[in-house]
């Protein structure tokens, strides 16, 4: 990445926003469940959110460090709120999944008109998850053709924080909230095995 701050260092920065609101989502949920009790302020405690500019925020020195950390601290939000809501409690992995479909579903009407194409909503839901930095190209498209695209997520770069720490795998969690939110958009998503994804437009 560049010495200087672009579009991608912008881009970067709200992928990590926005998956830790989905954390803290989460955390608020389990909370309101009773399954925890101070899930939201515990994780707001050990994984405090920045606020403001990123170019107030940002080690201008060490650009792509301060990015890194931001995607490790992005990750790990998310892991330990799902932990933290779920365990080892099936029960609750059911309920959580479905609280997560809500989530995506609303995302997808409340803050986006309907994509034109495939390409225009892989590039929306994009917006809203970590995938490693760019230059570890975790994400890759397999197929993009004008009424579909196929891409994968290598696993590898989703393992840490996940280890035996739930019953919920990342995989089930990532694959919930992309095939809800391509619903409400009025697309269809399939898989054909863990992280590797179809979208197609509907009809």
């Amino acid at each position: 990445m560049s010495a200087f701050l672009g579009p991608i260092h912008h881009k970067m920065y709200g992928k990590c926003n926005a998956q830790s609101e989905l954390a803290f989502a989460i955390a608020a949920f389990s909370d309101k469940q009773g399954w925890t009790q101070t899930a939201q302020t515990d994780l707001k405690a050990q994984f405090p959110l920045l606020d403001g500019a990123l170019e107030d925020l940002i080690d201008t020195s060490n650009i792509h460090g301060w990015l890194s950390n931001q995607v490790e601290l992005a990750e790990a939000r998310l892991a330990t709120a799902v932990q933290c809501a779920v365990g080892q409690e099936k029960d609750r992995s059911a309920v959580l999944l479905e609280f997560i479909q809500q989530y995506a579903k609303d995302l997808a009407s409340s803050r986006h008109t309907p994509a034109q194409d495939c390409a225009g909503l892989w590039q929306l839901m994009d917006l809203y998850w970590v995938d490693g930095m760019p230059c570890d190209r975790v994400v890759h498209v397999a197929s993009r053709e004008d009424g579909s695209i196929d891409w994968s997520i290598d696993a590898q770069a989703h393992e840490k924080g996940w280890e035996d720490a739930t019953i919920l795998p990342y995989a089930l969690l990532r694959w919930t909230w992309v095939q809800a939110f391509a619903e409400r958009q009025g697309f269809v998503a399939t898989q054909s095995e863990d992280l590797f994804f179809h979208l197609a437009q509907e009809g």
